[in-house]
């Protein structure tokens, strides 16, 4: 599934995993954001951005439509 024990998981792609590793939380007032720990780090976090947003706007837009995770 993508959630496992409250953390999102996922299949262990190397780039998704390599963006997730990359990637840490800063908190703003809009509450935690993912960010690169530097802005001008090197090391990408794209990829784990867009898995975010694609599982976000799933849930926001079809929570209820019995589709779950694989």
């Amino acid at each position: 599934g993508a959630v496992h024990d409250g953390f999102l998981v996922h299949d262990g792609e190397a780039r998704l995993a390599a963006h997730v590793r990359h990637a840490v939380s800063r908190m703003t007032r809009g509450g935690p954001v993912p960010t690169k720990d530097a802005p001008d780090s090197k090391r990408h976090i794209d990829v784990a951005i867009a898995a975010i947003i694609a599982y976000d706007l799933r849930m926001r837009h079809a929570p209820d439509s019995g589709w779950r995770p694989v």
